[in-house]
């Protein structure tokens, strides 16, 4: 409702081509904003009961995920219709979503394995107990 008469109002003004795309990005904006607060809310109602969700998607959870899987799923909601309302006004979000993929992804993964640079000596009779034990039992 409101974003048409934005519209309209941006076309009708005086003024120059700024003030008419000021008003039709404002304009999509809110309809982005109607389109990711509907989803946002459909996510509450969509998965209230575990059979609910069986009969709708035919996957079967356990009555103590959904509360966990509700969050994550608003939460991705939410960074989604973030990006998407910064792009629509020309910000760069680039550089959020590589920031944000490197939080997500933990640096000392996958576990680094120091290689041997050179292939290592065998162990001496003085320092490895075994080796004395197998080198006595040889000269017995």
């Amino acid at each position: 409702m409101i974003a048409p008469g934005l519209l309209i109002v941006g076309v009708l003004l005086p003024g120059d081509d700024s003030t008419v795309q000021f008003f039709t990005q404002l304009a999509r904006s809110f309809v982005i904003f109607a389109l990711f607060a509907a989803l946002y809310n459909s996510i509450a109602s969509s998965s209230e009961s575990s059979p609910r969700l069986h009969n709708v998607t035919g996957i079967t959870l356990d009555e103590q995920l959904l509360p966990f899987l509700r969050t994550a799923l608003r939460v991705l909601v939410l960074a989604l219709a973030l990006v998407t309302l910064l792009q629509e006004w020309h910000y760069d979000v680039n550089g959020l979503l590589a920031a944000s993929a490197s939080a997500a992804w933990p640096s000392h993964w996958p576990p680094r394995i120091p290689w041997p640079t050179s292939s290592p000596s065998p162990p001496s009779s003085a320092t490895n107990p075994c080796a004395r034990a197998s080198s006595s039992a040889r000269r017995a």
